[in-house]
Order: C-alpha cells, then structure tokens, then sequence
C-alpha cells in the first residue's frame, strides 16, 4: 500500500514537473531531472540493482501516471457541468424545469443558481426556468416582479422572459416587472448593460445601467428614462417644442434628443418570442399566419419542440403531432427527438384519447432513453396507457417494475392497484 501511494505521489510530481517545464519551454530536461531524483529511491525499495534497469521503470511509470493524470484532466475540462439552482432552498431537479413558481403573498420567494446567480421572485409573482444551461438560464416572468443579479462570467448568456419582452443578460443587476392584464412592461437597470427586444423593441435596444424602460405592447407606447430624468423618450410621440425664449440647444444636446426621441420599429412578436413567454395559443396563431408547413421547413430541433409544444398547449393535437414528427424524422438519434416521442406519447393520450398509440410512444422514449429525465413519468403513463387500452396483463407488468423502481412514486398508488387485480 505504500508503494502504491509513493507512485501516485510520484505522478503529482510528475504533473507539476510537466507543467513548470511547459511553462519553461523545457520539457525534456524537467523529466531528466525527475528521473535522476526517483531513481535512487526506486532502486532501494524495490531491490532493483541495475541503474539501466530503474531507469526503465521509473520511464514507464511516469509515462502511465502522466497519461492518467493528463486523461482526468481533458476529461474534466471536457464535460462542464449545467449550472443547478434551488427554489426556495429546495434542490430542482431537471425534470421539473416546466414547473410554475409562485412567491407567497406576504414575502419573497428566492431562486438561487450554483453560480452565484439569484432571483428574487415578487411577493404573488409567478416564473419559471424555462431551460439551464452551463452558460446561463432562461426565466420567464409570467406575472408580477423580480430583482434579478446576474454574477458577470466571460461567456455567461441569460434571457429573461416577460411577456413579449425578452432581456438578454451577461452580467448585472435589475428590477423587472410584468404585468399581463394591463399589459405594462418595466425594466429597471441598476448595474451592467442588457439588451431589450421584443414588440416595440424590433431586433433589439441597449439598456444601460441608471435607465428605467416603461412599455406596453397594447397602447404602442414606451418611455425610457435616465435615473436623474434627463431624458425621456417616447415611441408616440416627438418631444414636444420649447417657447422661442428657451435656451438655444447644443449640437450635442440636440443630436441626444434627436436620438431618444426616435420610435423604435414597430413590429409584432413572432410565434417564438410568444411560445418562450408561455403565450401558447397566440404562438400557434402566429405560426399558422405566416404558414405551418413553411414554420416547420426551415426550423431547428429547438424551434421543432418549442412549435409542438405551441401546437399542443393550444388544443391542436394534428399540427403538434406533424411537428413532433418532422422533429424525430429530420434529427433521428437526438435527445431532442428522444423527447419528441413523450410529447407524441402525451399527445395520443390527453388529446386523442388514442391510448395504444400513446403506449407505443411511450415505449419508444423508454427504448431511446432508458435512465432520462422522463423515465418515471414515461413508465407510469405507460401503464396508464395500457390499462386504457385494454392490456392488462402489459399493464400490470409494468406496474410491478415501477414498484421495484418507484415505490414511493407518483404513480405508487395506481400501480398499487393493479398488481392487486392480479391476486
């Protein structure tokens, strides 16, 4: 055992070694050196008594403990891990990223990310993480406000969704709020830069820090205001004209009002800025406006769900099914299309009431992703969906594995009780 440690001690050494003679453009004569060192103890504790001999294996065994350490080393640069986060103190799992938060009426509800990132959710405010990746998150603000603190990282990227608004973040710190019914959109911005697209916004305006934007998509109209209010803007209207007795202006104070007071292209959001701020229905209108089948032509893995999904919460089973479809055709082998085949699942199911076709979807997810994110959801479905279409035997089956896997799961207790039928 203590050989064993003197040659993983030997392999640390060997790591340093490399890396300071890396940084001396000396490869070669930093090993040199290491062998000379290790040869000799080499020799006393394991009765080697040729020097040629020593060198040998002293050689072989830096070379493997350098591959090893070098393997770990590319393997754990290679594989960056997604950031996690808590809601409310509480660890959220993968498989719970559509979920709905809603703060307390009386106090705040704090999402905290693993890089240092926070969220604090309004008293009666609603959001959820839309998706999380290493680089950052996207939260949608369905209703009410949040103070959000964004850590500044090199290649950090975070959008936040309110409405047709969208903010894309690197590092900062702001105040925002929604509110859907009056449909009134506020973004104030204490630290950083962000940018603002979305309705009026067009492809996007720099908000910087001390500025305060007012909008609403209903009346057309939006203010932008500086934290001293030196200057506002308006998308309907000019500045108004000042008494010839005024002041006579700068070229620069000029060109400065000439430049806020500029309305900023008007345009309606498109069906994927309206399914990222969960407005589903409106989404499917949109896409269905500029044509379906052209939407689905062109469109990505992340555009194909994202429309599914549209199609789906919106209450038409036909086009979500053809995009889910489109998606697994066009990229086959894909988590994303893995994913599409539990959509498809849920849609024969709640929609169609196609129970068969949906337990054959639903076996297709378990096939392709045996251990994900779905697998529990997917295997009690699956027995629901055999159970309703008359597979009992297939039904309780499944029942009896998901009790060995889940026996506290949510669906325990219908498992429960089909094994029973069996007694």
């Amino acid at each position: 055992m203590d050989d064993l440690k003197g040659l993983v001690e030997l392999g640390r050494q060997v790591a340093g070694e490399q890396d300071a003679a890396l940084a001396r453009h000396d490869l070669a004569t930093g090993r040199h050196r290491l062998l000379l060192e290790s040869e000799s103890d080499l020799r006393t504790n394991l009765g080697i008594r040729s020097r040629r001999t020593a060198f040998v294996v002293v050689g072989g065994i830096l070379a493997a403990a350098a591959l090893v350490l070098l393997a770990v080393g590319i393997n754990q640069k290679a594989e960056p891990d997604t950031l996690q986060f808590r809601v409310g103190g509480q660890v959220v799992e993968q498989d719970a990223l559509d979920n709905w938060w809603s703060a307390p009426s009386d106090e705040p509800l704090p999402i905290e990310f693993s890089d240092g990132t926070t969220v604090a959710l309004g008293p009666k405010s609603r959001a959820r993480v839309l998706e999380v990746r290493q680089t950052g998150a996207h939260i949608v603000l369905e209703s009410g406000a949040s103070s959000i603190h964004v850590v500044p990282r090199e290649s950090a990227r975070w959008q936040v969704s309110a409405g047709p608004f969208l903010v894309q973040v690197v590092g900062t710190t702001f105040d925002l709020e929604w509110g859907a019914d009056d449909d009134v959109f506020v973004l104030k911005l204490h630290e950083g830069k962000v940018n603002l697209s979305g309705c009026l916004f067009g492809e996007g305006r720099s908000v910087v820090a001390g500025e305060t934007v007012r909008a609403s998509c209903k009346t057309r109209q939006y203010e932008i205001a500086t934290r001293d209010a030196a200057r506002v803007a308006s998308a309907s209207s000019a500045l108004p004209s000042r008494a010839s007795s005024a002041a006579p202006k700068t070229d620069a104070q000029s060109a400065t009002e000439k430049q806020v007071a500029e309305p900023a292209s008007v345009r309606a959001p498109s069906w994927r800025e309206l399914a990222h701020a969960g407005k589903y229905k409106q989404a499917f209108e949109a896409a269905n406006a500029a044509g379906f089948n052209d939407v689905l032509e062109g469109a990505s893995a992340s555009d194909l769900a994202l429309l599914g999904d549209a199609a789906r919460y919106s209450g038409k089973p036909a086009q979500a099914i053809l995009a889910y479809e489109t998606l697994r055709g066009r990229f086959a082998g894909s988590s994303r299309a893995a994913t599409a085949a539990y959509s498809l699942a849920r849609t024969h199911f709640d929609q169609r009431g196609a129970y068969a076709q949906a337990a054959r979807w639903f076996q297709q997810y378990l096939q392709e992703q045996p251990a994900g994110p779905l697998a529990r959801e997917a295997r009690g479905r699956l027995m629901e969906s055999l159970e309703r279409s008359g597979d009992g035997a297939g039904a309780r089956r499944v029942a009896e594995a998901y009790l060995k896997r889940y026996p506290d799961g949510p669906h325990a207790a219908i498992a429960k009780g089909l094994t029973q039928q069996n007694r």
